[in-house]
């Protein structure tokens, strides 16, 4: 089926993510217990657990927004130097 990714980091992950229920933000909780009982949640739940898939063949051409963010900023990841 898929799986969905638990994310822990910047603030601005919006602009990246496909769509608002395709990650778990780990700040999205009060606590580790919090976001425990939500995956318990999703685990013992496949409607709900499905909701985070959907993005997936409701997106086919892309979010044109995370697309654009993607153009508008591949030169500074390509000019940087590792």
């Amino acid at each position: 089926i898929g799986s969905v990714p638990i994310y822990l980091g910047a603030e601005n992950i919006d602009k990246f993510i496909p769509a608002e229920k395709s990650v778990i933000r780990v700040d999205d909780f009060k606590s580790l217990q919090d976001l425990a009982s939500f995956i318990n949640y999703l685990d013992e739940n496949d409607e709900a657990y499905l909701e985070y898939l959907a993005w997936r063949t409701a997106l086919k051409g892309g979010k044109p927004k995370l697309l654009d963010s993607f153009k508008a900023n591949f030169h500074k990841v390509s000019d940087t130097h590792w």
